[in-house]
């Protein structure tokens, strides 16, 4: 469990969370959101006025002393809670997706610069720039697990797909490739994910109202610090006084929390092995000083026939080692049955990690080679004619 936090803390997530500040918006209310859809559609209507409240709250950012750039998404990448919008889409000149693929997609949009604040490559084509408005062609950008999942044998810069979540959606051609970021867990494989811009989307949408209505905004900044937070916080509370601005914190800070339920296990399973070791200890101290208690008569004659006290310390410390072997393999053999049950909360270390494995074996005979220590010591300072006398 410690090998396993150490990887999950060391995982790349696939972007540059260094001087990165978030800060998560609700937007709510009819200035944003109209649910009375007037063809009945049953379909929410977003206003413009999100495009332009993104568009507005940049503008007054990169006015602000310290900050570089930036930019607005949906959902943050590890944010808990997440709910990205999962809408169907279809591949011109094919038939729709499965159903099953629905769920293995998730879909966010994006202002331009978005990839290159996050630190996000790109490894082919190009990302969401300001000429992509709502008058221009609609484009997309996909990462690399949904160019193989979907286009294993072709390639997928050119391809044009619709999304199937709402009737004023256009065709929208796949203009670039980004690498595989992690969205819901450091430890989870990247799901297919689509990106578009935040000016190219319908009003009228299904199951991405909610994602529209929840954005996710980074701020690069040379420094971080409590009064750039509370600005940033200030800034979009004046131009949404309605809305709910809350998480305003580093992204550092939501990596490392997406790291939280690996964290709790290894403490606690830490805390477990630490009481077991000490048990352990002091176990093996009462044994062989029971044991040299019991023989200190054999040991008082060895000494009167010429034994060496160094030659009684190793035969203690000996006695003591066949014992830690003997206790450490069936350990092992034990672990190898035990700890399969822990397979799936671990990440980057196999069950049977033979590193692992011989480490804690080292360390339980270290124990009980210092547990044993003092008894034997004393055996090798026994008199043999008082022992001898007593007996």
């Amino acid at each position: 469990m410690i090998n396993t936090l150490t990887r999950v803390l060391h995982t790349n997530p696939g972007f540059n969370a260094a001087h990165l500040i978030t800060a998560q918006v609700r937007l709510a209310g009819d200035k944003y959101i109209d649910a009375t859809d007037p063809q009945h559609l049953g379909l929410n209507v977003i206003h413009p006025t999100v495009g332009l409240f993104c568009r507005q709250v940049l503008e007054r950012l990169q006015a602000l002393p310290g900050v570089e750039a930036a930019a607005f998404v949906d959902w943050l990448p590890l944010l808990q809670e997440v709910q990205h919008a999962r809408p169907a889409f279809r591949v011109a000149g094919q038939a729709p997706n499965l159903p099953r693929e629905r769920s293995a997609m998730t879909l966010d949009s994006i202002s331009p610069n978005y990839f290159s604040v996050m630190g996000i490559p790109i490894l082919r084509g190009r990302g969401i720039e300001e000429q992509d408005t709502e008058s221009a062609a609609w484009v997309v950008i996909i990462n690399e697990t949904m160019a193989h999942q979907f286009w294993p044998n072709q390639d997928p810069i050119g391809q044009v797909i619709t999304f199937d979540d709402s009737p004023d959606e256009r065709p929208r051609q796949i203009v670039g490739i980004i690498k595989n970021v992690k969205d819901y867990t450091v430890v989870q494989d990247p799901m297919p994910q689509a990106f578009v811009a935040y000016t190219q989307l319908p009003a009228r949408m299904s199951d991405f109202s909610e994602a529209r209505l929840h954005k996710s905004l980074i701020v690069r900044s040379r420094f971080v610090s409590k009064e750039l937070m509370q600005s940033i916080r200030q800034t979009i509370s004046e131009l949404a006084p309605d809305s709910a601005v809350f998480g305003v914190t580093t992204v550092q800070q939501t990596v490392s929390d997406s790291a939280g339920p690996w964290r709790f296990f290894s403490q606690l399973l830490g805390l477990f092995a630490a009481v077991a070791l000490l048990l352990a200890a002091i176990g093996i101290y009462g044994v062989i000083s029971y044991s040299v208690s019991q023989r200190s008569h054999e040991i008082g004659l060895r000494m009167a026939l010429g034994a060496e006290p160094a030659q009684v310390l190793g035969m203690v410390l000996r006695q003591a080692m066949i014992l830690a072997v003997l206790g450490v393999a069936i350990g092992v053999a034990a672990s190898f049955l035990a700890t399969p049950l822990l397979a799936d909360v671990l990440y980057g270390v196999k069950s049977h990690d033979a590193l692992t494995i011989t480490l804690v074996s080292l360390v339980l005979i270290v124990v009980t080679l210092c547990a044993s220590y003092i008894p034997a010591r004393r055996a090798a300072h026994l008199d043999p004619m008082q022992t001898l006398r007593h007996e």
